[in-house]
């Protein structure tokens, strides 16, 4: 594999040399990730001109990444995106990414099973099926997974809770449980409990549709010694999510 080096429009003189100096060398281009403050800033075009010019590199090399991070209803259409960047046909790739799921489980109150929309991909999705005449490029799809579109730092020994995070065509599935070290929880056992509530659901896509989906399922048959952590859980849940939007990307017909 070879690595493609990542820079913005605001990295400081060295890190561009940095990147304008190791591009070359690999090969492999460049990639240029733009924020949403970047596209509406005066002088937006000229500095993008004058990173290109300073890696050295035509759009022809760059693939060209466009992160919302935290998706709200706010968000600039994908025609005003595709009016903003110059010689939008030209970039190697052109990506738009963004998240929406919750920056932690705070806002179901209680243990239970919740849904949460993906309005990042209900977005992407209604945009370019509909195709509205400003649409220039379609942009490629990307989001965050299961995680918050933002970097949070954790809080000092945080007590989580045990949950599970499950995609399904428009929204998450979310089984919350009490926090692992509160005591009176039944700690790690409620991972067996919720994958066994996971598997009875509608959106369960069964066990050999992913690793994750097979982790879950025997996890709720006591097929494995341990009921797992919030590290296995999380893995589980990303490999799970990575499956379903791949699958969900192939079926759309643009």
């Amino acid at each position: 594999m070879t690595p493609i080096l990542v820079t913005g429009l605001t990295r400081p003189a060295h890190f561009q040399r940095a990147v304008a100096a190791g591009s070359p060398a690999s090969g492999a281009g460049v990639c240029i990730r733009l924020i949403r403050q970047d596209l509406s800033s005066t002088g937006f075009v000229e500095r993008l001109r004058t990173v290109l010019s300073t890696l050295d590199v035509t759009p022809e090399k760059v693939d060209l990444v466009v992160d919302y991070a935290v998706w709200d209803s706010g968000a600039p259409s994908f025609g005003y995106l595709t009016s903003r960047i110059p010689g939008i046909e030209r970039w190697r790739t052109f990506t738009l990414l963004a998240g929406s799921f919750p920056p932690d489980l705070r806002v179901f109150e209680r243990p239970g099973q919740y849904e949460w929309s993906r309005d990042e991909w209900v977005s992407w999705r209604d945009q370019v099926l509909n195709k509205p005449p400003a649409l220039l490029r379609l942009p490629a799809y990307g989001d965050y997974t299961i995680q918050f579109g933002l970097a949070v730092a954790p809080p000092d020994h945080p007590n989580v809770s045990a949950r599970i995070r499950y995609t399904a065509e428009d929204h998450w599935v979310v089984m919350r449980g009490e926090g692992l070290f509160h005591k009176t929880s039944p700690g790690s056992k409620q991972y067996i409990a919720n994958a066994e509530l996971l598997c009875l659901r509608k959106e369960f896509c069964g066990a050999p549709f992913s690793y994750g989906d097979g982790y879950i399922a025997q996890v709720a048959s006591r097929e494995i010694a341990t009921p797992g952590n919030p590290m296995t859980w999380l893995r589980a849940g990303i490999n799970h999510h990575l499956v379903f939007v791949v699958r969900q990307l192939a079926h759309i017909s643009i």
